[in-house]
C-alpha cells in the first residue's frame, strides 16, 4: 500500500498554539508511540546510507503500551532524489516485547528509538497528526487517506502541501526525511 504524506517541522510555535490552528478539525485521539527501528548487521538493506537516509526500514511500534505493530517500509524517490512516498506493509502483533525478543534472536539490532506523542485530527481526505517528538521538536504530518496509484503520487503530494500551506502556520519547513533519519542526523552531528 502506498503511504503518501508530508512531514513539516513547526518552528517557533508551542503545542497549544499549533492546536489552536487546528481547531477547525475535530480532535479524534491522542497516542504515545514508541518506534523501535532495527538494522541487520549482516546486510546493508536496513542500514542508513552515506547520507543517513533509510531506503528500507523495519520497526516495532508500541502504541499506548498496549497495541503493537510490525512495519516494513520501502521508500520511493523522485528523479531528484527527494522522498515521494513509501510502500508500507504493517501487521498487528500481540506483544511488542515478544516481537523484540524474536528479532534479537534473529540477529537484528536496534538502530534508533523514537518517543513520540501524537494528537490526531479528522479530515475527509487526510489524517492530520500533530507530533511532539522527544529530542527533535514539534511536527505536523498530513497523510492521504485514499489509495492511489504511483502515477498520482506527485500531484497528490502537491495537493497535500497546498493544504498544509492553507492552515496558516507562519514558520514551517517540509522535511525530506522521516523522523528516524532526522534523529540519526542529529545524534551523529
Amino acid at each position: 500500500m502506498i503511504e503518501l504524506e508530508i512531514l513539516v517541522k513547526l518552528n517557533n510555535i508551542k503545542v497549544n498554539e499549533a492546536k489552536e490552528v487546528l481547531l477547525n478539525f475535530e480532535q479524534s485521539k491522542t497516542s504515545h508511540i514508541i518506534d523501535t527501528y532495527y538494522f541487520d548487521p549482516l546486510r546493508d538493506k536496513l542500514s542508513p546510507d552515506e547520507n543517513l537516509r533509510l531506503n528500507n526500514s523495519f520497526r516495532v511500534r508500541t502504541i499506548n503500551d498496549n497495541l503493537s505493530k510490525l512495519t516494513y517500509k520501502l521508500d520511493k524517490f523522485d528523479e531528484e532524489g527527494k522522498w515521494l512516498y513509501s510502500d508500507e506493509i504493517e501487521l498487528k502483533v500481540s506483544s511488542s516485547e515478544d516481537m523484540k525478543h524474536i528479532l534479537n534472536h534473529l540477529g537484528l539490532e536496534v538502530l534508533i528509538i523514537i518517543d513520540n506523542s501524537k494528537t490526531y485530527f479528522k479530515h475527509p481526505e487526510y489524517e492530520i497528526v500533530l507530533e511532539e517528538v522527544k529530542n527533535l521538536g514539534l511536527f505536523l504530518e498530513v497523510e492521504l487517506l485514499n489509495d492511489i496509484s504511483e502515477d498520482e503520487a506527485i500531484l497528490k503530494k502537491k495537493e497535500i502541501y497546498k493544504f498544509i500551506d492553507s492552515l496558516g502556520f507562519k514558520d514551517f519547513e517540509e522535511m525530506d526525511a522521516g523522523k528516524p533519519e532526522l534523529i540519526l542526523k542529529k545524534t551523529t552531528s
